[in-house]
């Protein structure tokens, strides 16, 4: 009832005011539509653009307008139009633009273009920074289409996949429009989202954002897709990458002389541009733009080509805005492609706003409480872009299957099949799900857990996990875990389980409740993965793993205290005791390496006896605390969520640890850590850098063992431990440089990002990208330690880019080089 009343109450204000359509058809003049080009009134930014199918439809008070119609390529036109109370059809048919360079001074061996190109890279900045501050109004749709879904692949139904598509597998796969206000002040944007509509969603949020959109400016040197900054026509070193040809001129329907211009690549491969730009006579600003690039020259292997159609009006004598935008891309994964777009309408411009000083804070994107809960007749009434016919389809069979499919009689005849078990969910993990209720109840690949140790010997497990979902609105959850593994030469059973709670999504209260009996690694870190320490161990004999038992309790808390403050902390009470190798398994008869011992500190020599247990059993009390520092910390909030973002300052963290000599615990230390880190500075168009640097120190240490100490991620295998390329050092042995007393760390780590790459001829194509580190270690026991990497990473075909390999130099005063090779794997698309 509330929606409801509010909408009658907006229906009599606008009532009120006489307003009229102008709804008609663009055209050219063979009869082809033209989708999104612009429409509104001359001299304001009041307007719209057409849909897909070249319908517009433009609500206007009573009065004598002036309408512009403009197509980037086109001619614009200019009409006069009276509008009284009664809707007016208005079909206009523009025509391409014609040769006409006649103005253009040509001068010997050098097309006119660079003249042009010229003067606009010399007024860049000034359009850049023409306007301090702006308010206008944002309208923007997107929608993808999937195309030839075809019914199985290598042998499973997509029929999930194909709901709402026709029998050839065609339709739209997504829909959303969203309305907002956009602020801007001195390179800052602030965006509130009023309105969204999520086609078959009812309660969706639209991801759309103006704001990204309106900073897709060509007047920046660069901007960003992907990972990679693709460099402007019109930017500082255009001329070194682009080739310009002037192929006409035209005046526009304000009188200006514009100039169109191609832009030609220099290197088709790079971080380029390819299409046409128009610039204006005199202003040298830019009057609209027809580019576009492609996934090989930004390495997106998904992507094939995207679009950037712009419309930028005069609001003044010389401030140039942007009105529309119209961004059109193509995709392909595997089976799968689909093509999309995103249309935006920039109206209503305020050049004079008035902030509040505190306006402009951490928040730059909000969503309004009830955005989501417009009824239909809203939209239809303030819709600046008109539905096509398959848009205004899609939203009325896809809203009225979302009633049907929110039903329980719905959700348990999905559930019914979903849950039907198969042989080979025995081996490869099965879940039982209950949509209608919100859970899920899952057990577990016994597959993932077989592997071998010299501690245990061959082990197998099994697990079970169960989620409810709380408050699906508030993204409230809770989780439970179970696993357990048996070994079979030590004939030992060990498991733990878990309890975890979100309360909400705003600040990500988290609460995690574990218990039980595990093998540990002495190293927290666990750098040998099982499966390598498998295969090492049976192929090589080198048993590089070493280990521990414990039995243990931990509760942790996690939660964002303030805006750029993340706070973690915890506390453990455990019983650690010593283990040995109990097993001798070979896949190679003829190997005779012999093992080494399960003890760390014996840095890697043979066993000549069973082992001694390395440590003696003792009891173990730790509390833990971490903090997270981000300054210039931003975020985006819903009604239900917030999304916190990167900074362009580093996270600075703040660890500290004690041992507890209480309750029966053995250990009694402090320990404390310094850590300053940054992942992908983009150092222009050279490539993205990281970093982390991290130091600490035991200012207290009466007693501690072993695993307490400070260990490095070391690496004594071809096998690259993916996630953690950033803090490890490759050719450093495990446990060689542990201490208790204190250490310095750096990790730096630059992806050229096809700076280097690209400029190879013939190499490009490829699509594989340079990589380079340092790393340095220092502990006052063993002085410093040197690794340099340079690597290749994306190695593969098309798709598939799932492997990294680097060279690897080690470098410790008084000791030989080390050399070595690893390999990664990665997922890049």
């Amino acid at each position: 009832m509330k929606h409801l009343l509010s909408f009658v109450l907006y229906c009599l204000v606008v009532t009120t005011t006489f307003a009229a359509h102008i709804r008609g058809k663009l055209t050219d003049a063979k009869g082809d539509v033209l989708p999104f080009a612009s429409i509104y009134v001359r001299g304001t930014s009041t307007g719209t653009t057409s849909n897909i199918d070249g319908l517009y439809d433009l609500v206007l008070e009573e009065g004598t307008y002036e309408i512009v119609f403009q197509y980037v390529g086109y001619e614009s036109k200019t009409e006069t139009v009276v509008i009284e109370k009664a809707d007016i059809t208005l079909d206009i048919v523009l025509n391409p633009i014609a040769n006409n360079i006649q103005e253009v001074v040509v001068t010997a061996g050098e097309d006119p273009a660079y003249r042009i190109i010229r003067k606009a890279i010399k007024k860049r900045k000034f359009y850049l920074n023409q306007v301090k501050q702006y308010s206008c109004e944002t309208y923007v749709k997107g929608t993808q289409h999937i195309r030839n879904l075809p019914k199985t692949f290598m042998g499973q139904s997509l029929d999930m996949l194909r709901e709402g598509l026709d029998s050839t597998g065609t339709g739209i796969i997504y829909l959303s429009e969203s309305v907002s206000k956009l602020h801007y002040k001195d390179g800052a944007f602030k965006e509130i989202m009023s309105s969204s509509k999520v086609s078959g969603n009812d309660n969706g949020f639209s991801f759309n954002s103006g704001a990204a959109m309106a900073s897709m400016s060509f007047y920046e040197n660069s901007f960003e897709l992907g990972d990679t900054e693709i460099l402007s026509p019109i930017a500082n070193g255009a001329l070194g990458a682009y080739k310009y040809r002037l192929e006409t001129s035209f005046y526009d329907n304000e009188g200006h002389l514009v100039y169109k211009i191609e832009v030609i690549p220099k290197n088709k491969l790079g971080a380029v541009f390819s299409g046409y730009i128009y610039i204006v006579d005199e202003d040298w600003a830019i009057h609209s733009t027809d580019l576009f690039t492609t996934g090989k020259a930004v390495n997106i292997s998904v992507l094939d080509t995207v679009y950037f159609k712009q419309t930028h009006i005069k609001l003044n004598n010389e401030t140039w805005r942007l009105f529309s935008q119209d961004i059109k891309f193509t995709l392909r994964f595997l089976i799968i492609a689909t093509r999309g777009n995103f249309v935006g309408v920039f109206r209503n411009y305020d050049l004079t706003p008035s902030f509040d000083p505190k306006f402009f804070n951490a928040e730059i994107f909000k969503v309004e409480d009830l955005a989501n809960k417009k009824i239909n007749a809203f939209w239809d009434s303030i819709r600046p872009v008109p539905l096509s016919v398959e848009e205004a389809t899609d939203y009325h069979v896809k809203d009225s299957v979302e009633k049907v499919t929110q039903t329980k009689a719905y959700k348990d005849s999905i559930d019914r099949i979903a849950n039907r078990p198969k042989l080979l969910d025995l081996l490869g993990g099965y879940t039982f799900q209950n949509s209608y209720r919100n859970y899920k109840l899952t057990f577990l690949s016994p597959i993932n857990t077989l592997h071998f140790n010299t501690v245990q010997g061959q082990i197998i497990g099994l697990g079970v996990e169960f989620r409810k979902e709380i408050n699906e609105e508030k993204r409230q959850w809770f989780r439970l875990h179970a696993e357990g593994e048996y070994s079979f030469d030590d004939n030992q059973f060990r498991g733990m389980g878990f309890f975890q709670i979100r309360f909400n999504a705003i600040d990500n209260a988290f609460l995690h409740v574990e218990g039980g009996r595990m093998k540990r690694q002495f190293n927290p870190s666990k750098p040998i993965p099982d499966i390598v320490n498998t295969y090492y161990t049976l192929l090589l004999k080198l048993n590089y793993m070493k280990l521990y038992d414990e039995y243990y309790g931990r509760v942790f808390y996690s939660q964002q205290v303030v805006n750029g403050l993340l706070l973690r902390g915890g506390i453990k009470y455990a019983h650690r005791i010593a283990l040995t190798n109990t097993a001798e398994g070979n896949w190679v008869p003829k190997n005779t390496n012999r093992f080494f011992s399960n003890n760390p500190t014996d840095l890697g020599h043979p066993r000549t006896m069973k082992d001694a247990p390395s440590f003696l059993a003792h009891n173990h009390l730790e509390i833990s605390l971490a903090l997270r520092i981000r300054f210039g910390q931003k975020y985006i909030s819903y009604p239900n969520r917030r999304f916190y973002t990167e900074s362009k300052f580093p996270d600075i963290w703040i660890r500290y640890k004690r041992g507890i000599p209480i309750l029966g615990g053995g250990t009694n230390y402090d320990y404390l850590e310094l850590k300053v880190e940054k992942d992908n500075i983009k150092i222009g168009t050279v490539g993205l850098l990281s970093f982390k640097a991290t130091g600490g120190w035991f200012p207290y240490k009466p007693k501690l063992y072993f695993m307490d100490f400070q260990h490095f991620n070391g690496n004594q295998t071809i096998i690259a431990k993916t996630s953690e390329y950033l803090s490890t050092f490759q050719l450093l042995p495990y446990y060689e440089y542990s201490t208790s007393s204190a250490f310095g760390m750096l990790h730096v780590q630059h992806d050229f990002n096809g700076f280097i790459w690209n400029k190879i001829p013939g190499l490009k194509a490829l699509g594989f990208e340079f990589v380079t580190g340092y790393h340095l270690l220092y502990t006052p026991e063993k002085g410093e330690y040197m690794e340099f990497n340079l690597g290749l990473d994306r190695i593969g075909w098309n798709l598939f880019r799932f492997l990294r390999v680097d060279f690897v130099m080690g470098y410790k005063v008084g000791e030989p080089l080390r050399y070595g090779g690893v390999i990664g794997l990665t997922l890049s698309l």
